[in-house]
């Protein structure tokens, strides 16, 4: 008679491998659109069948925005300025709504003094310039919309005002240790991480205290962030989950690094993409939580047979155009399990690493 663990083990190995045959037959159909060069609006319609596909984005979203010319669907997505910066938002319903967009093209919004606000806005497009004050800044897309429509999704904008690279003086920024960048290439700007907003969501399942370089100090510290590495992960979340393989969030091994850091950890590379926040090392830990990567392919060990789902996910995405960058799974080691490094270059590539090791379960012990 089998067990109750072995039965569990054989159901969701079933229901994964329905998952995955939906979706290589959707995969194949997007690959069709790649090659046939469907490009509406700058793939827009591309990334909204992936993301159709990955969340059931036509079920529970009815808007997009575009900011500054870029497409985002997220439920929580986070934009980085700098000081005076102007920002231009477009709220974009699909299908769309004449009736609500002729409402929409004389409505003014005042900002709330709780939001930091300090003027109005318009609509279509709302150009919103960046005070000069660093710092979080709120804005709730329902109050962008008419009060009377109807929608089923609550989105939250925020837009972080960053701190100059200028103002980072003999390697640190108010006191906290950045180190050296190389000579004209300085990151945009750093993002103040604060007791108060280190748990603020900067999207759908990520806090901006998971990308903080590890080097140990107090608040405040400072953290230099690309978005686009964030909205890459949490297609790959939803992804992962479209393919039968659970994944609530990604646990990051390693986000950030500033330069001072990234320098004293041996065998880390000069120019490492992670001092520009455009690098995270990623794994699954969700069953169980203990810090290690999960038994993703349920064939009861830990190793980079693990880590290439990851890696081939990422894969996949890349040969859609979709953010692309470089990727490649790691093997374990006695302080931490197998891990995949993607990052947002703008290229698909990968590399190799070293030899496979294989782990339990169990921390730090060796199968």
């Amino acid at each position: 008679m089998r067990s109750k663990k072995n039965l569990e083990t054989e159901g969701r190995r079933n229901s994964r491998t329905k998952a995955t045959e939906l979706h290589r037959t959707t995969w194949k159909i997007l690959m069709v659109f790649k090659e046939k060069s469907v490009k509406i609006c700058g793939n827009l319609w591309l990334n909204i069948l992936v993301l159709s596909f990955f969340s059931g984005v036509f079920a529970k979203n009815e808007y997009f925005y575009r900011i500054n010319q870029e497409w985002h669907s997220s439920e929580v997505f986070t934009y980085c300025v700098l000081p005076g910066q102007k920002v231009e938002i477009e709220i974009i319903n699909l299908p769309s709504d004449k009736e609500m967009l002729k409402q929409m093209k004389d409505r003014r919004v005042a900002y709330h003094k709780e939001n930091r606000a300090t003027e109005e806005i318009s609509f279509l497009p709302i150009e919103w310039t960046a005070p000069q004050e660093p710092g979080l800044y709120p804005l709730g897309a329902l109050d962008f919309l008419p009060q009377n429509t109807n929608l089923t999704s609550r989105r939250l904008l925020n837009i972080i005002v960053m701190i100059p690279p200028e103002k980072v003086k003999n390697g640190r920024l108010n006191g906290f240790l950045i180190g050296h960048y190389p000579k004209n290439k300085m990151p945009l700007g750093f993002i103040e991480v604060t007791e108060e907003n280190k748990d603020t969501y900067i999207s759908e399942h990520f806090q901006l205290k998971d990308f903080l370089c590890p080097q140990n100090s107090g608040f405040p510290q400072y953290l230099v962030l690309d978005m686009k590495l964030v909205e890459k992960l949490e297609i790959l979340i939803k992804k992962l989950n479209s393919e039968g393989y659970p994944c609530s969030k990604f646990a990051i091994l390693s986000g950030y690094r500033t330069p001072y850091y990234n320098r004293s950890r041996p065998g880390r590379a000069r120019e490492s993409r992670h001092m520009y926040g455009e690098a995270a090392d990623i794994f699954v830990d969700d069953l169980p939580k203990d810090g290690m990567m999960d038994d993703l392919n349920g064939d009861g060990q830990v190793n980079m047979k693990d880590a290439e789902i990851i890696a081939k996910a990422t894969k996949e995405l890349n040969d859609l155009g979709i953010l692309p960058g470089g990727y490649a799974a790691y093997p374990a080691t006695k302080q931490h399990g197998p891990f995949v490094q993607v990052d947002t270059r703008g290229y698909s590539v990968t590399w190799r690493t070293t030899r496979r090791k294989t782990y339990s379960h169990l921390k730090g012990k060796r199968k």
